[in-house]
């Protein structure tokens, strides 16, 4: 058992990645108990544990008073619960239902040498559209924003759907949109935009659960909308954003059994931008017109 061993996030930065898989499973485990027994809501908190461990894998926030969580009445959701708040101090700010206020206050964070870290649901970044948009994009301030259930995975009710901030956000100038596909990405993703100074960053946490890295994992995505290939193939290429990438890797073994023919399979890892380069070299020796959608369908449903 690991999670008996954590003390302080320094407990946590000695483990490895896969020790880390164990300790996010513990954690669940140990949440599903206790709330069986005093109710409670499951979903989020089993879909912030990789977002808790990460904080604290990746910041010395007890060290470094530069970095601030900011949040709006979801702490749960940052990874905050009342001992974290507690030691974190003045490092830990939670403006209430007040998104509009949290974002504003980052930008000025930024802009004065800060890294702020703004978590919360997908589904209220709908209320901090124009903060967003003027205070922080145009202004071009390094402000760090996690996104929690901005997928179809997770909250699904008609009040809370959270899939559509890739095409509410990835549109607005000089916003970096980063999807991790498991949890070493995420990792690495989350320490290039506190580290770096230049980009407003926004990164989708996967909600299709855990998943270990399975090709390299980048360290710097300084080099804009670059995707990677994460396996060359011909005729066919599966592009699979974010948490849809191991839908992809399922999508692209079924074509290739179809088929006989291996199928490219490419992380985009960038929802803000495309990779012309890599688009217009992909018609170099894949199919644009000869296999159509319904001809994928039919293959991926046979």
């Amino acid at each position: 058992m690991y999670l008996e061993k954590i003390q302080g996030p320094d407990d946590v930065k000695k483990l490895s990645m896969e020790q880390l898989n164990v300790l996010a499973g513990e954690m669940r485990e140990a949440l599903f108990n206790r709330l069986t027994k005093t109710g409670g809501h499951f979903g989020p908190n089993f879909g912030v544990v990789e977002m808790t461990i990460a904080m604290h894998y990746v910041f010395d926030s007890p060290k470094d008073k530069s970095v601030v969580f900011v949040t709006a009445a979801v702490p749960s959701n940052v990874g905050f619960p009342k001992a974290n708040r507690e030691k974190a101090g003045s490092q830990y700010i939670d403006v209430g239902i007040a998104e509009e206020q949290a974002v504003a206050m980052c930008s000025g964070i930024a802009k004065n040498g800060g890294k702020p870290i703004f978590g919360t649901n997908a589904t209220f970044i709908q209320r901090t559209y124009d903060q967003f948009s003027q205070d922080v994009c145009i202004n071009q301030s390094p402000v760090t924003t996690i996104l929690n259930y901005s997928s179809i995975l997770g909250l699904n009710d008609v009040t809370h759907l959270g899939f559509y901030t890739i095409s509410m956000l990835s549109n607005i100038p000089n916003l970096v949109y980063l999807a991790p596909t498991c949890k070493e990405e995420y990792l690495a993703m989350l320490d290039w935009s506190v580290d770096q100074d230049k980009y407003p960053v926004v990164i989708s946490m996967p909600g299709n659960g855990v998943h270990p890295a399975k090709y390299p994992v980048a360290s710097s995505y300084d080099s804009l909308n670059e995707y990677q290939v994460c396996e060359k193939g011909e005729e066919v290429a599966v592009l699979a954003l974010g948490d849809f990438f191991q839908l992809g890797e399922e999508a692209a073994r079924s074509i290739e059994k179809e088929t006989g023919k291996k199928v490219t399979l490419i992380n985009p890892r960038f929802a803000s931008g495309l990779d012309e380069k890599l688009l217009s070299d992909l018609k170099e020796n894949h199919l644009t017109k000869e296999l159509i959608m319904k001809d994928v369908m039919k293959l991926l449903h046979a």
